[in-house]
């Protein structure tokens, strides 16, 4: 405990110390949620101006933000204060999952990488949806993990936590029915788990409709269409599938496009599913590519404090603060797929295949390789990388490739 203590300290001094020394200057999808809790916070609701309402982007990151302004006024010091908070807790959280999954030294490896990762410490500054939405993804999973039998109470909080998570990131929509699979299939389908497994899905399920549902009624209100959450879907499929980008890197949006945004969205999803019709072969290969290309580098979190870099130290900091990053990533990366080897030698590859920490990192990756990339996009992912590289340096240092605790990947 002592030990976790001191990580906890090192994570919270890691980024106190660069909030006192960078400061905050939103720029690009930064700015965007500026502006959204700005408005929010103005009474004219969720709108790039007062009279133009969105669901571009999900809600949640700018109504967090908007609630903070509200309460201390158009300052950035809050923000800056939550996500200390944030990364503090993805630190202690990633430390539990890994005892549970791994054990103590594990745990404490995977937090001692995490207290320090550049991107996690960098985004500190930033305004974006990646702190927020790790947080509740990881404290979802502890509460997961924490029962073997079907509980209410339980399943009721999954579901509000897994809803609180899809108005961050949507991508979270489709986590309980995995964790059920998982608990299912990891149990050896036996009537009893089967029947936990997928009632607790399905109360968690109930709970986010019920959660959810008031936003999609805004939306079909503002749009007159079926909105679940955001109208960027068929915007970000097309960006990754497009004959104007054969790679599938991140590209802008076509300028002949509907007015509405449900119209536009709409037709970019048809054009990238016609796309990928008419070439289903250069579909393959180009999502395989993009998975590659998304676990590539980190230099996200320099990029998004670019100004803030430049008005303390200059340009010439930016070039050797991404290579740090970009080096430690690939560190990290390395250290994980030896995790993930480590596991498979312990357990086999079947509890490779159904442990959570391998299932969630395949899941978001495999998700943004179909439709589109960017290192900010393997975000979710790091809290598991951080956990495998963990199992990793233990097993290094104590020379136990083969043999030692794991745990199975059942709750």
């Amino acid at each position: 405990m002592r030990t976790w203590v001191a990580v906890i300290a090192l994570a919270m001094i890691t980024r106190i110390a660069w909030a006192l020394v960078i400061p905050v200057i939103p720029t690009s999808d930064s700015h965007a949620y500026d502006t959204f809790a700005r408005n929010i916070a103005a009474g004219d609701g969720f709108c790039w101006k007062p009279g133009d309402p969105t669901a571009f982007w999900a809600v949640g990151t700018p109504a967090v933000y908007a609630a903070l302004y509200s309460v201390f006024g158009v300052s950035y010091t809050p923000i800056v204060v939550l996500n200390i908070v944030l990364g503090v807790a993805t630190v202690f959280l990633t430390m539990w999952l890994t005892h549970h999954w791994f054990g103590e030294l594990p745990a404490t490896f995977a937090g001692l990488l995490l207290a320090v990762w550049p991107s996690q410490v960098q985004f500190t500054t930033v305004l974006a949806s990646e702190l927020l939405f790790n947080v509740f993804v990881l404290a979802g999973l502890s509460v997961w993990i924490s029962g073997t039998s079907a509980s209410l109470t339980r399943s009721f909080i999954l579901g509000i936590v897994w809803a609180v998570a899809s108005y961050l990131r949507p991508i979270a929509l489709l986590i309980p029915l995995i964790l059920a699979v998982i608990r299912a299939c990891s149990t050896g389908f036996s009537r009893t788990q089967l029947r936990f497994a997928f009632t607790e899905a399905a109360i968690a399920v109930t709970v986010m409709v019920a959660c959810i549902l008031p936003w999609t009624v805004r939306n079909h209100h503002v749009f007159g269409h079926f909105v679940l959450i955001s109208t960027n879907s068929g915007s970000n499929f097309w960006m990754g599938n497009n004959p104007q980008n054969p790679a599938g890197t991140y590209t802008v949006r076509p300028v002949d496009l509907p007015a509405g945004e449900v119209e536009g969205d709409r037709l970019l999803k048809q054009r990238a599913i016609e796309y990928i019709r008419d070439e289903p072969a250069a579909f393959v290969v180009r999502t395989l590519r993009k998975l590659i290309f998304l676990h590539s580098s980190e230099t996200i979190g320099v990029h998004w404090n670019r100004k803030g870099l430049e008005q303390k130290f200059g340009q010439s900091v930016l070039t050797p603060m991404k290579a740090a990053s970009a080096a430690y990533w690939l560190l990290m990366l390395l250290l994980a797929l030896v995790g993930v080897g480590v596991l498979w030698r312990r357990q086999g590859w079947w509890n490779v295949v159904l442990h959570p920490a391998v299932v969630l990192w395949g899941y978001f990756a495999a998700v943004h390789a179909v439709i589109v990339i960017g290192d900010r996009y393997h975000f979710p992912s790091i809290p598991f990388i951080a956990a495998l590289a963990g199992l990793a340096v233990d097993a290094v240092l104590s020379g136990k490739f083969r043999y030692g605790r794991v745990s199975s990947t059942a709750p």
